[in-house]
């Protein structure tokens, strides 16, 4: 059975299957309510994890690197153009 709150009650720290962790959520009438994350749904990386890869040639020579954020690696991927450069996601091209 959900867990009930007094009705003075604003937030609760709970498990949000979205995030896929604990995080506060609204109480609406003494029954948890949504998600209030500011980071609700955002994937989370672990140590090291570096989901976006740029390929490019610089000077002849094929190099790569990898990046957290994806607005970065776009950003990066820019400066080469797609002449230049691919965009990978895990295992599958974007760019």
């Amino acid at each position: 059975m959900p867990e009930h709150y007094t009705k003075n009650t604003l937030e609760c720290t709970a498990y949000c299957k979205r995030c896929q962790r604990n995080t506060q959520h609204r109480v609406d009438g003494g029954r948890r309510g949504p998600c209030i994350d500011p980071d609700h749904g955002k994937k989370k990386a672990g140590p090291g994890d570096r989901p976006y890869r740029v390929i490019y040639m610089e000077n002849g020579a094929r190099k790569r690197k990898d990046f957290f954020d994806f607005n970065e690696a776009l950003n990066f991927f820019a400066r080469f153009g797609p002449e230049l450069a691919t965009m990978w996601e895990a295992k599958e091209q974007i760019r």
